[in-house]
């Protein structure tokens, strides 16, 4: 997914974050694509219909009809509802409970096969949830779950990303197990291939993947800073990025889509962007900037194309999604205010900074906004240092304001890799709303809950609270 960087991204995800290639559709031949501008959008914080918060994919069926994986009502870190709309945003329906029961998820990606038929990443419950409708598009039952825990054939860890292909088979990006599962529509698995590492088929942190109409797959390595291709049986083609942000480089690249030309669209998360490629990786385009205006990106989780070449654009920290296409109105410039399309700019350099109290080397911020926490896992044996998690391991978070806690206004979670022998290393970031959470005394308290199920034994957890403080920047 995330990473909430989220977390998912949460939590990252996240980090983490999820996205489906079944009939995405062309924009404009490879290299020949015109000025991209904003069509339109919907969204604001709130747990209204129609509002987000802290949503983490989407993704496009056949009749156009979009879906929103969002974290209604204040739970920890808890994605637990799917919203449906028009192409346009109007709203439709939603559908999804809280939760490891049956018929619940705690979700970070979605694929709709048919408008009939719908699948949530159901992430921290290590499945995948299937919802049904009998009178689409209005309402959806939970029909079946697929998948299960463990490194097996057929089994996820911390899955994220999702799609499903023409026929109706399901690839997962299983994170954890740094892997890719195919399924059919039924859940029986089919194959699998990817292992842990940073050279060619190999994956750190696969957060998406999308299936392209010769059948090509491609996977967002995100903490390996690149897009990867491989054919539907898993034989490996190429790959291209590298950390950065010029053209073709990435920062902790978030999602990838695919449209019926074949034409590729990552979420370039951190550089807040999207980038636009060809089948083959060569650069095409990019859009979008830090900022809050039309068009400008606050942390992008997905992206999917639909039959028409419209892009449509999760703005996860906007809480929002934006629309773009050729023929568009002009991106806003850096003020906010519309205008010209201007080139990208560096985000401003803050004047202060959230320092972690009491102060250590963990808090480094990027950006003013991001600081680096641990966390002591209570079985230390299960892990070892700088290795992924073998277990599955889940982080939620709320800030807290006295006695009373609040869901994450302003404030990310992004779940990281193991920093040390027993420890995991997590990211918070904090936006400019994050000041809805901030006490009389100017600062941020924020209590983090860990859980971490090892592949043997009992799942343990254990909580933790950092205070934040702002500061002058040196």
């Amino acid at each position: 997914m995330a990473q909430r960087s989220r977390l998912i991204r949460g939590s990252r995800r996240g980090v983490v974050l999820a996205a489906l290639a079944v009939a995405l559709a062309a924009v404009a031949p490879a290299g020949a694509s015109a000025e991209i501008g904003v069509l339109g959008g919907w969204g604001s914080l709130g747990t209204g219909n129609g509002q987000f918060t802290g949503a983490s994919s989407l993704t496009i069926d056949s009749t156009g009809d979009v879906y929103v994986v969002d974290g209604k009502n204040s739970g920890l870190d808890a994605y637990n509802r799917i919203q449906k709309f028009t192409s346009a945003g109007a709203f439709i329906t939603s559908f999804g409970n809280k939760g490891s029961e049956p018929d619940g998820f705690y979700g970070a990606g979605v694929a709709a096969a048919t408008p009939s038929n719908v699948y949530v990443v159901d992430t921290f419950n290590k499945r995948i949830q299937q919802y049904t409708s009998t009178v689409p598009p209005t309402t959806y039952a939970h029909a079946a779950t697929l998948a299960g825990a463990g490194s097996g054939d057929g089994q996820l860890v911390s899955p994220l990303g999702l799609a499903a292909d023409p026929a109706g088979n399901l690839y997962v990006a299983d994170n954890g197990n740094e892997r890719i599962q195919k399924f059919d529509a039924n859940g029986v698995f089919i194959t699998k291939w990817g292992v842990q590492g940073s050279g060619p088929g190999e994956m750190n942190w696969p957060s998406d993947v999308s299936v392209a109409p010769d059948g090509s797959v491609y996977v967002t390595d995100t903490t390996n800073h690149r897009v990867q291709r491989w054919t539907s049986d898993g034989v490996f083609i190429s790959q291209w990025g590298t950390a950065g942000s010029g053209d073709g480089q990435f920062v902790n690249p978030s999602a990838v889509a695919t449209d019926s030309a074949g034409n590729v669209y990552v979420a370039d998360a951190d550089n807040d962007r999207i980038q636009k490629f060809t089948a083959t990786g060569a650069f095409i385009a990019k859009f979008g900037s830090f900022g809050a205006g039309a068009g400008q990106l606050d942390y992008p989780t997905d992206v999917a194309v639909n039959a028409s070449g419209t892009i449509y654009v999760l703005d996860s920290g906007n809480n929002r999604v934006q629309m773009f296409g050729e023929g568009g109105a002009p991106i806003s410039n850096s003020s906010g205010a519309p205008g010209p399309a201007a080139p990208p700019k560096a985000k401003p350099k803050p004047t202060s900074v959230w320092a972690l109290i009491p102060p250590g080397p963990l808090c480094a911020s990027k950006n003013g906004q991001l600081c680096y926490v641990e966390i002591l896992i209570p079985a230390p044996g299960q892990v070892v240092a700088n290795t992924p998690l073998r277990g599955g391991a889940g982080a939620s978070m709320v800030a807290m304001r006295g006695r009373k806690t609040q869901s994450k206004p302003g404030i990310q979670l992004m779940k990281r890799r193991v920093a040390k022998a027993g420890k995991i290393r997590l990211a918070l970031r904090l936006n400019k709303s994050a000041r809805k959470v901030v006490d009389r005394e100017g600062k941020i308290a924020v209590r983090v809950r860990l859980a971490f199920t090892p592949k043997v034994g009992k799942a343990t957890s254990t909580t933790r609270t950092f205070t934040f403080e702002k500061k002058p920047k040196k």
